[in-house]
C-alpha cells in the first residue's frame, strides 16, 4: 500500500474522479500498476488482502497480481459483486479470462441484473472474442441476437460493454463480420453517460468496418 501511495498522483486522482472512480484512491498510472505487478506475480494472499481495503488502486493490483489457481470462482464472483466502476470492472474481466471456465462465467453474467456484473460479463465476452480463436465462431453468433434484441434496455455501462463485445466480434470473428455490421445497423446510435470523462460511444457498424480496412492494407 506504501508502494501504491507513493505512485499515485493528485493529477491522476482528478481524471480517475471524472471516470466515475471514487475515493478512496491513490491516482496510480497503469504504467506504475504493471510496474508494481511485475514484482508481486501470482500472489493471491496478497491480492485478497488489496482488495478488501476497498481502494481503487489496491483492487486494481490485485486483479493483476492473483492466481486463478488459487483464487477460488467464489472470491472472483465476490470481486465482481463488489467492482464499481468501469475501470476496475475491465481488469476483473481480464482476469476472469484465466479461469479454465471462464466462458461459463461469462455467460453466467451477462444477464445478470447488476450494471457491473454484467458489465464484467461483457467485457470477457469481447476479451474472448479477440484472442480465443480456437472458439468457435458459432459460440458467439447467439451473442449477437441476444445484444440487437437487449441493449437499448440495458443499464447504462452494460450497453457500451455489449457494444465493445458486438464490435469485438465483428472485428475478429471473420464469419461474423457481415452479422455484426448488420445487427449494428439494426440496433442504430446507442446513448450511453459516460459523465465528465469525455468518452464518446462508437458506432459499432463504422468501428468493425474500419478495423476490417485496417487489418486489410
Amino acid at each position: 500500500m506504501e508502494e501504491l501511495e507513493r505512485s499515485g498522483t493528485e493529477q491522476n486522482r482528478v481524471v480517475y474522479a471524472k471516470h466515475g472512480i471514487r475515493m478512496p484512491m491513490f491516482g496510480v498510472s497503469f504504467a506504475n500498476l504493471k510496474r508494481i505487478a511485475r514484482e508481486y506475480r501470482n500472489c493471491s494472499r496478497q491480492a485478497m488482502l488489496l482488495w478488501n481495503t476497498e481502494n481503487h488502486d489496491a483492487r486494481m493490483l490485485a486483479t493483476m497480481i492473483a492466481d486463478p489457481a488459487v483464487l477460488g470462482q467464489d472470491e472472483l464472483c465476490l470481486w465482481a459483486e463488489e467492482a464499481d466502476n468501469y475501470v476496475l470492472c475491465g481488469n476483473v474481466a481480464m482476469l476472469t479470462v484465466r479461469y479454465p471456465n471462464h466462458w461459463m462465467i461469462a455467460q453466467g453474467w451477462i444477464e445478470h441484473p447488476s450494471e457491473w456484473m454484467s458489465t464484467i460479463g461483457w467485457n470477457t465476452i469481447s476479451i474472448l472474442a479477440a484472442k480465443q480463436m480456437k472458439r468457435p465462431d458459432s459460440d458467439f453468433r447467439p451473442l449477437i441476437d441476444f445484444i440487437v434484441k437487449n441493449i437499448h434496455k440495458a443499464p447504462n455501462r452494460t450497453k457500451y460493454a455489449m457494444n465493445s463485445a458486438l464490435i469485438a466480434i465483428g472485428r475478429s470473428r471473420k464469419s461474423l463480420t457481415p452479422v455484426a455490421i448488420k445487427a449494428g445497423e439494426v440496433i442504430g446510435e446507442i446513448s450511453v453517460n459516460h459523465g465528465e470523462s469525455g468518452n464518446n460511444t462508437p458506432f459499432a457498424p463504422n468501428a468493425i468496418k474500419e478495423a476490417v480496412a485496417v487489418a486489410a492494407e
